[in-house]
């Protein structure tokens, strides 16, 4: 679709939420109208306007078999499949719809979905790009990228508006890993719509993502912003395309400076120019700040406040996590401890720590203890390790009592803190226990683990009485030594 006829179907959408707002009873919009509003709908995710577009068309035109087409297919997107069952079949038989709604549902087999596609293909004339989208989707779902590319020149050859096919293969191919292929396919889109310039920001952020090849997307961009000087995107593309080329610090940030200027809300710009500061000249404090600034205005946006753990190393960041907390509704502890995760994969404990700390001050309790003592070893919080260790300790029945790996951790922690008072008698205790004890662990690793364990208290035993020459980075994993 071309960009004009884009803005058109947008318009129409944003027109038709205001008058549904106003005067929902009197509504009125033409066959063709609601069709284009339903799709800027789908493609802004609006269920709401989905639904109201269909009930406004069974007002209006009862017997519309594209709306009742769209209809189908949103019972089946909410999984009600005899529901969309119900409508294809008061659908006529000529439907494409019809018949690539009927094959998902009523298909499983490999084979017969080749099948029943090659049937559509080969039967099939005059798509419009609804039909070409639902057809590139229903092979999709069934795997068939490959059938999709073999059969290129047939469904192409389809409809009169082939950037549709181009465009769908383009999302798949990318979603597929296959990045040459789909900038192939960009190429080929520029050319057969060189004005239009989506397609051109598109193929620049392929070529900058996927192949570092910042010229060709630089050139790619320049296309595109002589079509259309205000995109944000293509002035975005370019500000990225300047820095991988090396050029002006200056120039790049004054570019993205621009661009937040015109809009404060722009979270990518803004993640953007912290980057570049920090690539600069390591310039912690001044990214912080223009994160700052956004953040307050924005306290559930994730990824910036993600980006800011990993470059302040959590430091000060206390006012920000509860913020984030209180105003979003993540408040299951998995999806704490999956960030936690993904920060400390990285390296960067102190951040892990301060998402796993947050979720502990902010929902009072947290199940998994054994992996927040780590966490916070790792990130050199001790005091927070002894801390931790001695509430949850406490409070923990006998069957549910922390590892032997939190007691050592617990125990080192005590001794870099200097806490020393009582530690000795304890460490013996707990040797005694772990070598004495009649249980035998249920795996090898735990096996080794408590051996391993073992080892380390006489030796810290060993450290302490001071008849071991070592130091307690001797037997510490995680030290840098």
């Amino acid at each position: 679709m071309e960009d004009n006829q884009q803005d058109d179907r947008i318009d129409l959408y944003r027109r038709f939420l205001d008058e549904i707002a106003n005067s929902p009873q009197t509504v009125y919009f033409d066959e063709n109208e609601l069709i284009d509003i339903y799709d800027a709908a789908s493609d802004a995710n609006d269920d709401f306007a989905r639904m109201e577009v269909l009930l406004c068309g069974a007002r209006l035109f009862p017997d519309s078999v594209e709306l009742a087409e769209r209809k189908a297919y949103l019972y089946y997107d909410i999984g009600n499949h005899e529901a969309a069952k119900n409508v294809i079949d008061k659908l006529p038989d000529s439907s494409v719809i019809k018949r690539l709604l009927d094959t998902r549902i009523n298909v499983s087999d490999h084979d017969q979905a080749i099948q029943r596609l090659d049937e559509i293909v080969c039967t099939g004339a005059d798509f419009s790009d609804e039909e070409i989208i639902q057809l590139v989707d229903t092979a999709g779902d069934f795997g068939l990228y490959n059938w999709l590319k073999d059969n290129k020149s047939k469904i192409m050859a389809l409809t009169d508006y082939p950037q549709t096919y181009l465009y769908e293969m383009v999302n798949l191919a990318e979603m597929s890993g296959d990045y040459k292929y789909a900038i192939g396919l960009l190429e080929e889109l520029t050319m057969l719509e060189p004005f239009n310039s989506e397609f051109w920001e598109m193929l620049a952020g392929m070529d900058i993502m996927y192949f570092s090849d910042a010229n060709a997307a630089l050139n790619a961009v320049d296309y595109a912003l002589a079509i259309n000087p205000d995109s944000r995107k293509a002035l975005l593309l370019k500000a990225q395309c300047m820095y991988e080329l090396g050029m002006s610090f200056d120039e790049v940030e004054s570019s993205l400076e621009r661009l937040i200027e015109s809009d404060p809300d722009d979270s990518i710009a803004v993640n953007y120019l912290a980057f570049v500061k920090i690539s600069r000249n390591n310039d912690v404090a001044a990214a912080m700040d223009i994160l700052d600034k956004y953040i307050t205005k924005h306290k559930d946006d994730k990824n910036t406040v993600d980006y800011m753990l990993t470059i302040s190393e959590g430091r000060g960041m206390e006012p920000v996590m509860d913020d984030f907390y209180l105003s979003t509704d993540m408040k299951i502890e998995d999806d704490w401890q999956k960030w936690a995760k993904a920060q400390y994969d990285e390296g960067h404990y102190m951040a892990s720590a301060t998402i796993l700390k947050t979720f502990l001050r902010n929902s009072g309790n947290i199940s998994d203890v054994d992996r927040l003592i780590l966490v916070f070893y790792r990130a050199g919080w001790f005091i927070d390790v002894v801390k931790t260790y001695e509430h949850f300790n406490e409070t923990k029945s006998e069957d549910k009592r922390l590892s032997n790996m939190s007691f050592w951790l617990y125990a080192m922690a005590r001794l870099r803190i200097g806490k020393k008072e009582g530690l000795l008698e304890m460490l013996e205790s707990a040797f005694a226990t772990i070598t004495k004890s009649n249980y035998v662990p249920d795996t090898v690793e735990e096996h080794l683990q408590t051996i391993g364990v073992a080892f380390k208290l006489a030796t810290m035993i060993n450290i302490i009485k001071g008849l071991d020459d070592g130091n307690i980075n001797d037997i510490d994993p995680f030290s840098a030594k």
